[in-house]
């Protein structure tokens, strides 16, 4: 039997392929008995078609992927909303250091040793995970007895509260499905089971394909695996490609 491997497929072409699912050999497999509305088993699969368990793995793994995909999207914009408070907190604060009051001076100068980084806006350069860190610390600072008068009097805190927001936020997109990975890790460990459950489910349909009693149980196997055939084909010619066109050979000098 051949194997085929789908390590090098893309993120989206695990999720393109929810459409498959849903035309050809594959929508023609009614798997609403085994699986709930939300593609994931409703009742034990122990019981289920050889075909139906094959496309409810494949529905649970891409369903998993996809809501990572989103996740990470929309921590993408919550991360620049988070940015975009925190720059404009630090050049108010950068702007107060230059002011000929002494007292708005000596404010400014406090606040910006205590809750700023690097140049006033390195805290953006973080990963999520740390400016979730960092933007939950400069709300407890903000707390304190001195910290809130400074802040008090350079009118900042209308900023504060922006702050507190967008780092919740963040906070929220970043934890959505495992709190213990980022966004960036918990997609790739999907990637990863996602070629892991495709392979299984092209192998199990190889054997269908050779060893099924049935003329029709055969044939279906063979369709079913030319769509897993063609995702993994199309992302490995594309690999191919990148990595010649990368190549570059120098010629001897002469």
């Amino acid at each position: 039997m051949a194997d085929v491997s789908f390590l090098h497929v893309l993120a989206e072409g695990f999720t393109a392929f929810n459409t498959q699912l849903e035309k050809d050999a594959w929508g023609a497999i009614d798997v609403s008995t085994f699986a709930g509305s939300n593609g994931r088993p409703a009742k034990p699969m122990g019981a289920a078609p050889a075909y139906v368990s094959l496309k409810v793995a494949i529905q649970v793994a891409v369903s998993e992927l996809m809501m990572v995909v989103q996740s990470t999207a929309g921590a993408k914009g919550f991360d620049a909303a988070w940015d975009q408070a925190e720059k404009h907190f630090s050049a108010l604060i950068v702007a107060a250091r230059k002011s000929s009051n002494a007292s708005t001076k000596a404010a400014a100068d406090r606040l910006f040793a205590s809750m700023l980084m690097g140049q006033g806006d390195g805290q953006t350069q973080l990963g999520y995970q740390q400016e979730v860190d960092f933007g939950r610390k400069q709300v407890l600072l903000s707390e304190q007895s001195q910290t809130a008068a400074d802040i008090a009097l350079l009118g900042l805190g209308p900023m504060m509260f922006a702050i507190a927001t967008a780092t919740e936020d963040l906070a929220s997109a970043v934890t959505r499905g495992r709190a213990d990975l980022s966004p960036s890790k918990q997609r790739q460990a999907l990637i990863t089971k996602c070629s892991q459950v495709f392979g299984t489910v092209y192998r199990m349909l190889d054997w269908h394909a050779e060893y099924g009693t049935a003329g029709a149980d055969r044939e279906k196997a063979v369709a079913l695996k030319a769509s897993l055939h063609e995702l993994a084909s199309k992302y490995f010619v594309r690999t191919r490609k990148t990595k010649l066109t990368q190549t570059v050979v120098t010629a001897p000098t002469p």
